[in-house]
């Protein structure tokens, strides 16, 4: 059923860390049942969540998410059921979103997003 999936997202790791990944995002309806299989290396655990609650377990600390995923969930938060998630995104461009990663005087590190204004002279 790959003619179903909606591409709505593309992120890639900033160019200063080592480990690097380009990263695409999909969106299809599961079947009733969906039986899911978590790979034992990059997926340990599953549960279905909506994505405000899995955002707010990530806040508390109960689960870890990546900041992509966040991101993703919170877009796809936005729309009232899946259908409309699907058809909006499938109407619109994929951006590719690629951070830069800042570091601070004090050594600490954080990532700036292209949305950022402090993004084009960082």
């Amino acid at each position: 059923a790959t003619e179903q999936l909606v591409y709505f997202a593309h992120w890639i790791t900033p160019e200063a860390i080592p480990e690097r990944f380009s990263a695409r995002f999909f969106l299809i309806r599961a079947p009733e049942g969906a039986a899911v299989e978590p790979d034992g290396r990059e997926v340990l655990h599953h549960r279905w969540l909506e994505p405000a609650e899995a955002i707010a377990l990530r806040r508390q600390g109960d689960i870890h998410l990546m900041e992509p995923t966040v991101r993703n969930l919170e877009l796809l938060g936005a729309f009232a059921t899946t259908e409309e998630a699907l058809s909006e995104l499938n109407r619109r461009d994929v951006q590719t979103i690629l951070p830069k990663l800042k570091v601070h005087a004090d050594g600490s590190r954080s990532l700036i997003y292209p949305w950022q204004d402090e993004y084009r002279t960082a």
